[in-house]
């Protein structure tokens, strides 16, 4: 209203004293709700003011406020009647226009539930074109003319405010989620350290339970990882399971509850009608894989929101977010704790490897006319072959080799024990070596009765001045013995191996070393060693290598074996321990 023109015409006489006070009391009321609008910050306090000043000023006695939100009408507000916002679901779509009345059998559902309500005046608030709201008002007789002129003037004063309400609501809003998601990164970042700073699963799975069932404001959860194609407890909270419950669940095809689709399941949607039934008599909503590299690796079980509401994607998306976390740091435990316990074995093996290399000899003896040297590589950090020199007179050495079956530890252990009995044997000058075989067999057997290991073994005390050497082969090698002429004789009078047949019989052998033979005892480790092709090195080899620098020092011929082995190996991982001896009688 322009009220310049209004004292304009009042001065030419156009308007009445009273028009004009009508009018000024207009202003005043237009100034006092502007004034107040400015004041308002929600659409709640703009709908309340609005319909309070009409009530007041067209004396209606019932009144509401919608606002248009994407097609629909909202009920915001109203004063005077009991009205449902499900009345006013359906669609709005009505033409622009300053005010609606309603006429007697109106056809569209919106029109009859206003006409239900009690409404008779709509009066649209508009702002360039586009809807923003919607006021409704009773007894539409009253609201005539004059009156209706300001109602409308009124409503459409708050087309701004709204608008200005609208977007700070939706700042607020996003303001309100950027809140939430610093704090659950926070949170995320927090429990992350927490779940990277334990390296017990109990623990990890602890912290993931507890976490959800603050986050999510939950009563029941319980946490299952797979472990050797079943499901294993590692947290519950809310209620209890009993052995034949857990029995029950860790049996779950895991894969196929959720049809090669590892997504959230709610407990009505689960196939199998026996888990199914389970869960709800467990009070159990939602079932949630927990999934790593594309592979379910456990299972969350969750009761329902303290808040009744249903989960939605936001739940989700924490829900795999901590899971991901917790199967993240239980895999970096269990590494961290195969990395410690192979630190600690490898320490424990290094410390096994100096024992045993103590236990094998430390020098070489020298013998006058004798020339000997050794080469002892095991396949691991310790190994299963043995050899020895022991002093059984001031004229006589004793020679020993033998090989433990396996590899490794166990092989090592067995080793030692045979070593300690070889030298026991010695100090108490038993000098036959088929007696000395023979009580060593019987010692191994009484010592090692649950295991099924064996050793092969050559025992051999040779004699300085003649070169008489007597001998058993326990089931070994055979030692090799490379004449001048070029005969190759081979040492193998004995018996079967040690460690399996206590009552076994063992007999000697004699052979003469003569001046220029170059003999070899040996383990399989050096015969059967394979190259990438798997072609064994054999004993053709062996001679043919001892044959080719036979007439070097014996460090030459050792140096010479060594290098053929070790091109015919390649690349190929040794598969056995390498161990030889070599005398040569000069």
């Amino acid at each position: 209203m322009d009220y310049r023109k209004i004292i304009d015409s009042y001065k030419a006489g156009h308007f009445s004293k009273e028009d004009i006070q009508q009018h000024l009391s207009d202003l005043m009321l237009f100034m006092d709700f502007s004034g107040s609008l400015n004041h308002t910050s929600a659409v709640e306090e703009i709908a309340n003011l609005l319909l309070l000043t009409l009530m007041g000023y067209t004396r209606s006695r019932r009144a509401a406020f919608f606002l248009f939100s994407g097609s629909t009408l909202k009920l915001i507000d109203f004063k005077g009647a009991r009205i449902s916002s499900k009345e006013f679901d359906c669609a709005w779509n009505p033409p622009f226009s300053p005010c609606h009345v309603l006429a007697e059998k109106e056809e569209n559902p919106w029109m009859k539930a206003f006409e239900e309500a009690g409404l008779q005046l709509i009066l649209p608030i508009t702002q360039d074109d586009r809807l923003l709201a919607v006021v409704a008002l009773g007894d539409k007789s009253a609201i005539q003319g004059h009156s209706l002129q300001v109602a409308m003037a009124l409503s459409q004063m708050c087309a701004g405010a709204l608008e200005n309400a609208q977007a700070r609501q939706a700042l607020q809003m996003v303001n309100r989620e950027l809140t939430l998601k610093v704090y659950q990164l926070k949170s995320l970042f927090e429990l992350s350290k927490d779940f990277n700073a334990l390296w017990d699963s109990e623990g990890i799975f602890r912290i993931l339970g507890s976490s959800l069932i603050g986050q999510l404001m939950i009563s029941r959860c319980a946490v299952m990882t797979v472990q050797n194609d079943s499901l294993e407890m590692k947290f519950l909270r809310g209620f209890r399971w009993h052995d034949q419950d857990l029995d029950f669940i860790s049996k779950l095809p895991v894969d196929s509850l959720f049809s090669g689709k590892p997504e959230p399941l709610l407990t009505e949607c689960v196939k199998s009608s026996d888990f199914r039934q389970f869960l709800e008599i467990q009070k159990l909503h939602l079932l949630f894989p927990m999934v790593l590299n594309d592979e379910i690796r456990g299972l969350i079980f969750l009761g329902e929101k303290k808040n009744r509401r249903p989960f939605g994607q936001e739940d989700y998306d924490l829900i795999t977010t901590l899971g991901n976390l917790a199967l993240v740091a239980d895999e970096n435990a269990r590494m961290q704790q195969e990395m410690i316990e192979k630190q600690r074995m490898e320490k424990e093996l290094a410390i096994a490897r100096e024992i045993q290399v103590g236990l094998l000899p430390q020098a070489i003896p020298k013998i006058r006319g004798y020339e000997i040297t050794s080469v002892f590589e095991p396949c691991y950090t310790v190994g299963g072959d043995y050899f020895d020199f022991l002093a059984v007179s001031e004229q006589s050495l004793a020679i020993a080799i033998g090989d433990v079956s396996g590899k490794s530890t166990p092989a090592a252990l067995l080793m030692a024990s045979l070593q300690a009995s070889l030298r026991a044997l010695s100090s108490v000058e038993v000098t036959e070596p088929a007696i000395t075989i023979q009580r060593l067999n019987q010692l191994l057997c009484d010592s090692q009765s649950q295991t099924s290991k064996y050793v092969t073994f050559f025992y051999g005390i040779l004699k300085h001045n003649s070169g008489e050497l007597n001998y058993v082969n326990a089931g070994h090698c055979y030692p090799l013995v490379l004449k001048e002429s070029g005969e190759v004789h081979r040492l193998e009078i004995g018996g079967t191996v040690l460690g399996f047949f206590r009552d076994a019989n063992y007999r000697r052998g004699v052979y003469n070393v003569d001046p220029g033979d170059v003999m070899i005892f040996y383990t399989d480790g050096v015969s059967e060693l394979t190259n990438p092709e798997e072609e064994e090195f054999g004993v053709d080899r062996i001679i043919q290598t001892i044959q080719q620098q036979r007439t070097e020092p014996i460090s030459v011929i050792r140096d010479a074996l060594e290098q053929a082995l070790h091109e015919h190996r390649g690349a190929q991982h040794q598969g056995d321990d390498i161990t030889f001896i070599l005398l040569k009688r000069t």
